[in-house]
């Protein structure tokens, strides 16, 4: 006979989910269709396109953007 014990298909909770590197079911990440853990994404970043941002590139991005968006309000007034 054989053995049924926890054979349903999981559809919502952590087993639902599961990376699809090592098929661990911690740490994943299902944000823009990834379905990875976190320690097979930190290997694979470079590979699929992820980009480390630094902290002072951060910064200076959100410093463009609020001069950017205080140039505009002066071009519409």
């Amino acid at each position: 006979m054989t053995n049924l014990t926890y054979t349903h298909p999981r559809t919502y909770g952590k087993d639902s989910k599961r990376c699809r590197a090592c098929a661990t079911t911690r740490g994943v990440i299902s944000k823009y269709g990834l379905d990875m853990c976190r320690r097979c994404f930190r290997e694979r970043a470079t590979q699929i396109g992820f980009v480390k941002v630094s902290l002072h590139m951060r910064m200076w991005c959100r410093r463009h953007r609020s001069q950017q968006e205080h140039h505009d309000e002066q071009v519409v007034d």
